[in-house]
């Protein structure tokens, strides 16, 4: 009989999680709509409808056009954004980032300050004020929101939300989503950059149809994340597209080592006397100075940004091989400031990739913004699970 009984409510469960989903598309249905779509009886989809009309989740927005045939007009069903909201959290190397989203992922408000290089506690308070001060400023309820999506530079053990290693924020075995949890009081999901970059890519793209790409992150560090029909392929512990850790050669320096912008700073450092501009400034060397020298003309920072771009293009021709796309998309820093640096890859790219056409490489649509954009994409995946097998 209790097993009966939980079966009874996980299936309840399945059923309503279909209406919501399909509701939460944000266009207007009838729920003799939702029974065809769902394949769940009408009596079904009507007691979940009232249910989620009674907590606010879904508004009826009026009537239907008349059908030549006559008969009553159906009442039409639209989700109501203000009935939930999200965050999206990165945290960078200069900067920690929050965005707040409604229940339609559409973006609220942002804010950006000085990132926290300490211990993960300390780090998580100051995202837990900045939450605080965002929800506050937007008059939203934090019993508003469904999830947080949290994007973090390194290997995150995609099952458990352990942070395995973060170079740029120097952690180590990280039980990252359960110290989240418990300090902001809000369903986590956490993800490496790169994935949530690529998931906020994959439901633009989706308009064109493409749903097979790689895409790569050259920043301060260097990773890729991988999408195959229209979903990202984590691997067995989530750690797959991590091409910064492989070397040109055994013992040789990584692709991080050669093509970030980390990678950039320390080569132009070392050869600082090569350069007029450089050697004339007793400063320290900023990735944005480099890369503007380099457009500018200065002979040693194009040189090196030009080599970095190459290094990056081999190993980025290593995925094509691989994997096959129909896209290679950069984001990143130095991606996305740097004309010099995309060409050097794209060249390399289309010089070392076999068949008739090179593939397609471009520069993300989404700059500045897509880290972000992505991590409230993961929260609204996390914090309702889809049982969507749906007629169309």
């Amino acid at each position: 009989m209790a097993d009966r009984k939980v079966d009874s409510r996980a299936m309840r469960e399945v059923n309503r999680s279909i209406i919501y989903d399909l509701i939460r598309t944000g266009e207007q249905v009838s729920r003799t709509e939702l029974a065809r779509r769902s394949s769940l009886t009408k009596p079904t989809v009507s007691a979940i409808v009232e249910e989620l009309l009674l907590e606010g989740i879904v508004v009826e927005v009026g009537f239907s056009k008349s059908e030549p045939t006559g008969g009553r007009r159906a009442r039409l069903l639209e989700f109501n954004p203000d009935s939930a909201a999200y965050i999206g959290l990165r945290f960078g190397v200069r900067t920690i980032t929050v965005a707040l989203a409604d229940g339609l992922g559409r973006q609220l408000a942002a804010t950006t300050a000085p990132a926290n290089h300490h211990s993960p506690d300390e780090s998580l308070e100051h995202a837990a004020a900045l939450i605080q001060t965002i929800l506050e400023d937007a008059g939203v309820p934090q019993t508003r929101v469904s999830c947080v999506g949290l994007a973090v530079g390194g290997l995150i053990e995609a099952e458990t939300g352990r942070c395995i290693l973060s170079t740029n924020q120097n952690w180590k075995e990280v039980n990252l989503r359960e110290l989240a949890e418990a300090r902001f009081d809000i369903p986590v999901t956490v993800s490496n950059v790169t994935d949530a970059a690529a998931l906020a890519e994959a439901r633009l793209l989706a308009q064109d149809d493409c749903d097979n790409f790689v895409w790569i992150y050259a920043g301060t560090g260097i990773g890729a994340a991988i999408v195959s029909q229209g979903q990202i392929f984590r691997g067995r512990s989530g750690f797959s597209g991590e091409i910064g850790f492989c070397r040109g050669q055994p013992g040789g320096p990584t692709i991080e080592e050669l093509a970030s912008g980390r990678a950039i700073v320390a080569a132009v450092e070392s050869r600082r006397s090569e350069s007029p501009l450089f050697a004339s400034s007793g400063s320290e060397i900023k990735i944005n100075a480099i890369l503007k020298a380099a457009e500018d003309g200065d002979v040693l920072a194009r040189s090196v940004v030009e080599r970095a771009g190459r290094d990056l293009g081999l190993a980025v021709s290593y995925l094509v091989h691989i994997i096959n796309p129909e896209r290679a998309i950069l984001g990143g820093g130095v991606a996305e400031k740097s004309d010099i640096f995309l060409a050097a890859v794209r060249e390399t790219v289309n010089s070392e990739v076999l068949g008739p056409e090179a593939v397609e490489l471009s520069r993300t649509a989404l700059v500045g913004e897509v880290v972000t954009i992505g991590a409230i994409q993961l929260a609204m995946e996390h914090s309702v699970q889809s049982f969507r097998i749906v007629a169309r």
